[in-house]
């Protein structure tokens, strides 16, 4: 039985309609009593409803005219398609040692750290559980868990993941040290030094640097901030070129916040598995979808065990868990092999909270509040940027994850941006971070999961005016 608030239930109804383009830009949506008639819920729960929606950035009141689809305030960005086939390129460390600078700074307003602020997790519940399991039995909690992980976390993210419609068993599933480890953990499980690696552009610069430390090299396939990567270029590429793996986010992509569509994860895991590619899935934000709807992971859609589906507690429970998984029932024994020569085992403490924040009904009511205010966030963001960006600037629109792409008008440099920024105590990451290649210099990607409070606006406001020069 679903314990989420009926307002909330309604505010998701009405703004996936609009999502989904039954509401159009600055077109009214239905009366607060016409709304409560359709639903069959009560006035106030409507009202309630459109507060949130409102606070949002989805729907703007009207003195007394009701309320109306916002309209949008700034253009989305449209996908750079290249008529050349990408061929095979190593990674470079680009601008990797100023960002690990930058993340090393604590006094940054920090809209580059795409973790959630720790007031938007379940902080004070981790904290509990933890007291709790070392008053109980603390000589369980010092010693090595097999390297598979707990067996009662395993469960717990199977379970989850089936609830989502992937058929897997807790036994497919290993434990990591995060996502990232398990993404590292399923390259080397694949591939061999120079093989090359089909990756989105933009994507995110950890797996650029994870690919880059493995001696391989990537091919580059662009991402529409919408749909996510070019469907055609990539299936050409998997034809015409010696890739060897796939890695890719198809749910709210870091940087894009695209949202691969299911009929794309068909046909691209069918492609994958009829030419013996394997897909490394990065589903990290997959439970972040601003209207609860979780995507179907890529790895539904795979019928031959091609794909290894990778996943973290970091943007939903803690990132200092350090808890992340690697899911394949084909690669599971070689994942194995390679952790066992890294490190090990994840943290008992942590795979024991880990096991007890995903078992039952302890995080939807937190996910429901993270979920909520990223969305409230991309409407405010959207917003501050829009009255105090340079004219022409293009913002990506997400349903879910927790970033912002922002394209600066043409003759504008993000790289420059990013530096002055800095200087001035507010952390960004510039654009070219994101590619092998450099591209995207005219980007800059900005995290809304931050506690919304007024020296956010106020440092969005200071970025505008860095921008202008």
């Amino acid at each position: 039985m679903s314990t989420e608030p009926l307002y909330e239930a309604v505010a998701a109804r009405l703004r996936e309609s609009i999502h989904a383009g039954a509401l159009g830009d600055g077109e009214r949506v239905p009366s607060v009593r016409v709304m409560s008639r359709q639903v069959g819920v009560s006035i106030g729960t409507v009202v309630q409803a459109y507060q949130q929606l409102e606070a949002q950035g989805v729907i703007v009141a009207r003195p007394q005219s009701g309320y109306y689809v916002r309209r949008a305030q700034l253009p989305g960005i449209a996908l750079k398609r290249s008529r050349a086939t990408p061929k095979p390129r190593p990674p470079s460390r680009n601008l990797l040692d100023q960002v690990i600078a930058l993340y090393a700074r604590d006094d940054l307003v920090p809209l580059h750290v795409a973790i959630p602020s720790p007031t938007l997790l379940p902080t004070a519940r981790v904290a509990e559980v933890s007291r709790d399991l070392l008053r109980r039995a603390p000589e369980r909690l010092y010693g090595y868990v097999q390297s598979a992980g707990l067996p009662a976390l395993r469960q717990a993210i199977a379970r989850r993941l089936v609830l989502a419609g992937v058929d897997v068993e807790a036994d497919d599933v290993v434990v990591t040290a995060g996502a990232l480890e398990a993404i590292t953990l399923s390259l080397q499980a694949i591939c061999k030094p120079g093989d090359a690696v089909l990756v989105e552009s933009p994507t995110y610069y950890g797996l650029l640097q994870a690919i880059a430390a493995l001696g391989l090299k990537v091919v580059e396939i662009p991402v529409c901030c919408d749909d996510g990567l070019d469907l055609e270029c990539a299936l050409k590429a998997l034809a015409t070129q010696p890739i060897r793996a796939a890695v890719l986010i198809p749910s709210f992509s870091n940087p894009s916040g695209s949202l691969m569509p299911a009929a794309a994860r068909r046909t691209l895991a069918q492609a994958c598995a009829r030419l013996g590619v394997p897909v490394i899935e990065d589903d990290v934000y997959g439970e972040l979808a601003f209207d609860g709807s979780r995507p179907v992971p890529l790895m539904a859609f795979d019928e031959a065990d091609n794909v290894i589906l990778c996943g973290s507690a970091s943007k939903i429970i803690g990132p200092g868990l350090r808890i992340g998984w690697a899911v394949s029932p084909r690669w599971r024994e070689a994942l194995l092999r390679a952790k066992a020569f890294t490190s090990i085992a994840a943290s008992t403490l942590s795979q024991h909270v880990t096991a007890e924040l995903l078992t039952g009904a302890n995080l939807e009511r937190p996910l429901r509040r993270l979920r909520g205010e990223i969305a409230a966030n991309v409407g405010r963001f959207r917003g501050a940027i829009a009255r105090h960006w340079p004219r022409g600037t293009c913002v990506s629109q997400p349903r879910g994850g927790l970033v912002l792409w922002v394209r600066l008008p043409a003759g504008f440099d993000g790289q420059t941006l990013f530096e002055r920024a800095s200087e001035v105590g507010i952390g960004i990451v510039p654009g070219n971070l994101f590619s092998a290649s450099g591209a995207h210099r005219d980007c800059v990607r900005l995290s809304c999961a931050v506690l919304w409070e007024p020296r956010i606006e106020q440092a969005l406001a200071q970025l505008g005016r860095l921008a202008h020069g």
